[in-house]
């Protein structure tokens, strides 16, 4: 008996090795793994975060315009209400501004438009005098409204997309 397990110690030993050197490598790669998920699912909730963020800064470009269009019928000074439109105006452009780099394969088209219309209204709104011309700023204010929600569902659907393919890439990956 002796004999035998003396022969087949160092078999044993190196099987014992082995199968102790694999199972790290499987925990190691495991390991990793979980790391890589773990990073992307916190970039992805980092950035529905700030589409959502960008989503509620509606309500800046709506409260400003009310003053505005307050302003305006009751024939105040038009600074102030102008004033405050702006500075919505130049917020939103420095939140699109931020969202550029927000989803891989680069910006949407509705991205860059989005710019345009704000820029555009911003610069009928600061040139209005009289509320004769109001008809030009509400459809460039309409204008602005609908390529936002346009942009947000545009945002969303290419982080939908790519979330799709990072999780085909992991349902794909083999560790052995």
């Amino acid at each position: 008996m002796m004999a035998f397990l003396a022969r087949h110690a160092q078999g044993a030993l190196f099987a014992a090795l082995l199968t102790s050197g694999l199972s790290l490598v499987g925990s190691l790669g495991n390991l990793y793994l979980t790391y890589r998920v773990g990073l992307a699912t916190q970039d992805r909730q980092a950035q529905q975060d700030r589409i959502k963020q960008f989503e509620a800064s509606t309500s800046q470009i709506i409260d400003a315009s009310g003053d505005f269009i307050a302003a305006l019928n009751s024939a105040k000074d038009l600074q102030p209400a102008k004033a405050k439109l702006r500075a919505a105006m130049a917020q939103q452009i420095y939140e699109t501004e931020g969202l550029k780099n927000l989803v891989p394969g680069g910006y949407p088209r509705t991205l860059k438009d989005y710019e345009n219309a704000v820029t555009d209204f911003n610069n009928i709104s600061q040139a209005l005098i009289s509320p004769k011309d109001i008809a030009v700023w509400s459809e460039r204010f309409g204008r602005v409204m609908d390529l936002k929600k346009l942009l947000v569902e545009n945002l969303r659907s290419k982080l939908d997309f790519s979330a799709t393919l990072r999780t085909a890439k992991f349902e794909n990956c083999v560790v052995t």
